[in-house]
């Protein structure tokens, strides 16, 4: 077939399809440090779900690993290294490290900007390595470091590495697993100290860095302040800390219950979670207060709230710039002011902030057999459907899908379609036409569909979709709109966060009317047989779809000969793929088979995410409107400026975790994700 033309490729090397087995995370950091990486580590971990993941830290984290078995597996301590303050060198440590430390397949460097502890990586006896570096110095590999972004907060700096390195990310938010011992713990505490849950404070006067205390007169008067609006005041803080609170205790009388030094941290944290309140310093504890979404007014005294404030502002406050350029510094009316307006709030109204739902009518979604999803979107987005469908088939439902005629040529792809309707133009989107309508009202009609779903992105307006379902007599009519409802919808969710992306959008609607929304096999499915007739097309053009196949697009080559560069680096075939005069199915079957993906088409994108294929994504691909951005794939997003042949090349580099310029062992040559296991 002429859309498989025989690529020359100097050398066919056959893939290994492996992902890094043995990873080392450099971060030998304090508390605050390790759970605004939890972002991160939830990365990596949904990348590798198989590889070994190391945490290289301070001698305490090893109670952190402990917590975050689920994204880290082992701990190794720093041994110290001259230059790092939070360990300095010490020749005995570094001598037995050496000789029980293991090699690593990779080494993430994740502490600073790197202009001291990249000197430490190969004590870790990496085959690669990466992480930042600092502006003005060299850059030790393109493909895998980045400048050290000096302005971005902390979260979001470490997650821009791991776009660099192509890692799919989970979101910024933080977590701080709690266990039954923990909350044993804090039930004990609170029976003994006669808590309420939500009727008490916690303020926690200390921090590791002296420089960063709050004067112990400011906090009691903010405890005194909060003592008057009926709160219970519990003072929080290690034993170091015990002195201070102590001090505070006299002041404020027989009411404030002192926890300072007779908790441990995960007691603690599961008591801070039955708090209505948080008052603290920059230190620790406020992280553990985002984790757990317990509002807070964090004071920064001599610390960079841009770097380190919680993200959520609506849930937690922060007061005092001292970088700022003529210094800000929280007085207690400041403090007072901002915990009494978080007090006013509601938890239910902070719930409705994050995206929280109206009081809808209950609906006993065990009786309802007959579901029809609308997706009145993109051919693109249809793909996207997939984790929907899946999670509704779980409970054995009939299930339909009413689309376009161009999203209706992918339905074949989405296992648990039963009844396809193809809707006619100006039929589910604006302006609508009357006999269109009447033509798919009367399919809808005689399908005797019990509820309907209308999937729409952020801004576009289910209206019409609605109104062909209002009109067909579906009794159940739910969907999402900020400024739409009435009549047509029973079930209008008037929020969704904008950040979700339409994937996960759709799986939020579901979730908001308590339909299942945790699909356990959310991939596109190739109906059977397809793969075996394009793997022979393949053999016919002179491919051997087991040697490993890089499908790349007709308009995504930017030059001459960058075919052959990208097959004599890959040590793979090249198949040049034209999109437009090849059906979906085969493009899906295509896309299956092979071990990197290069696309402009936003359609062939969205398939390599749900078959977990390496995709390198320009043009339209790479700046879709609705915000996409792959889910499942490692992936980088070339967009304009970006998709040159170096850049590609780059970019092939990093996400097959080849050798780069600067000269690394080749021994994971050819590694790729875990897509493949």
């Amino acid at each position: 077939m002429k859309h498989f033309p025989r690529t020359p490729h100097p050398s066919v090397i056959k893939p290994e399809r492996r992902f890094p087995e043995t990873v080392a995370v450099l971060r030998a950091l304090q508390l605050g440090d390790l759970l605004c990486a939890v972002p991160c580590f939830r990365a990596l971990r949904r990348a590798w779900p198989a590889a070994r993941i190391t945490l290289v830290g301070l001698p305490w984290a090893k109670t952190f690993v402990a917590r975050f078995t689920h994204y880290l597996d082992g701990f190794q301590e720093f041994p110290g290294f001259d230059g790092i303050p939070e360990r300095g060198f010490d020749a005995s440590r570094m001598q037995a490290f050496m000789a029980r430390a293991s090699a690593f397949d990779i080494a993430i460097q994740l502490h600073g900007n790197g202009s001291v502890t990249n000197r430490f990586l190969p004590s870790l006896r990496p085959t690669l390595t990466a992480g930042f570096f600092p502006a003005g110095q060299a850059c030790p590999d393109p493909d895998r470091f980045i400048v050290y972004p000096e302005d971005e907060h902390e979260v979001r700096r470490l997650l821009k590495l791991v776009r660099h390195l192509g890692l799919p990310s989970s979101g910024e938010d933080l977590e701080f697993p709690l266990t039954h011992a923990d909350y044993h713990e804090a039930n004990q505490a609170m029976a003994e100290g006669g808590l309420r849950p939500g009727h008490f404070a916690c303020v926690h006067v200390g921090a590791r860095d002296a420089k960063r205390r709050w004067a112990l007169g400011n906090f009691l008067q903010v405890a005194d302040g909060l003592a008057a609006r009926g709160m219970r005041i519990v003072l929080t803080g290690t034993s170091d800390e015990a002195e201070q609170t102590a001090v505070l205790r006299e002041q404020l009388g027989a009411s404030c219950l002192d926890l300072a030094g007779k908790t441990s941290l995960g007691g603690l944290a599961a008591l801070l979670k039955t708090a209505r309140l948080l008052i603290s310093n920059d230190t620790g504890i406020s992280h553990i207060a985002a984790a757990l979404q317990v509002p807070s007014v964090v004071v920064f005294s001599a610390s960079d709230p841009r770097r380190w404030a919680p993200l959520d502002t609506s849930r937690h406050r922060s007061l005092g710039d001292p970088f700022a350029s003529s210094a800000v510094h929280a007085t207690p009316t400041d403090v007072l002011r901002e915990a009494f307006g978080l007090l006013d709030e509601s938890p239910l109204r902070l719930e409705a902030r994050d995206g929280g739902f109206p009081t809808l009518p209950s609906v006993e979604w065990s009786r309802v057999r007959r579901i029809l999803l609308v997706h009145p979107g993109s051919e693109a987005d249809v793909v996207l459907l997939a984790p929907c469908l899946a999670a509704l088939r779980s409970s054995g439902r009939t299930l339909g899908l009413l689309t376009s005629s161009a999203g209706a040529a992918l339905a074949s792809l989405l296992p648990g379609v039963d009844h396809l309707l193809v809707a006619e133009h100006g039929c589910l989107v604006e302006p609508i036409q009357e006999s269109a309508v009447r033509k798919v009202v009367d399919q809808l009609r005689a399908a005797s569909f019990e509820a309907a779903v209308i999937l729409t992105r952020l801004g576009q307006s289910p209206y019409a979709a609605a109104y062909n379902c209002y009109l067909a007599g579906i009794p159940i009519r739910v969907a999402a709109s900020k400024e739409f409802g009435g009549a047509l919808l029973t079930h209008w969710i008037r929020k969704l966060p904008d950040a979700l992306d339409p994937e996960a959008r759709y799986l939020a609607l579901l979730a908001a009317v308590e339909l299942p929304s945790h699909p356990a096999q959310p991939a596109l499915a190739v109906p059977p047989g397809e793969e075996g007739r394009i793997k022979g097309l393949l053999r016919e053009q002179g491919f051997d779809p087991d040697d490993g196949i890089v499908l790349l697009d007709d308009t995504a080559s930017p030059v001459d000969g960058f075919l052959d560069q990208v097959s004599s680096l890959t040590g793979m075939q090249v198949v040049r793929h034209g999109s437009q005069s090849v059906s979906a199915v085969d493009t899906a079957a295509l896309v299956q088979l092979s071990d990197l993906v290069i696309t402009c088409e936003p359609v062939t994108s969205r398939m390599a995410d749900a078959f977990r294929r390496p995709l390198i994504a320009m043009g339209a691909a790479a700046t879709p409107s609705d915000g996409w951005r792959p889910r499942r794939s490692v992936s980088k997003l070339l967009v304009d400026g970006e998709a040159g042949e170096e850049h590609l090349l780059q970019a092939v580099r990093t996400l097959l975790w080849l050798p780069g310029s600067a000269g690394e062992t080749p021994a994971l040559s050819g590694l790729l994700t875990p897509a493949f296991i």
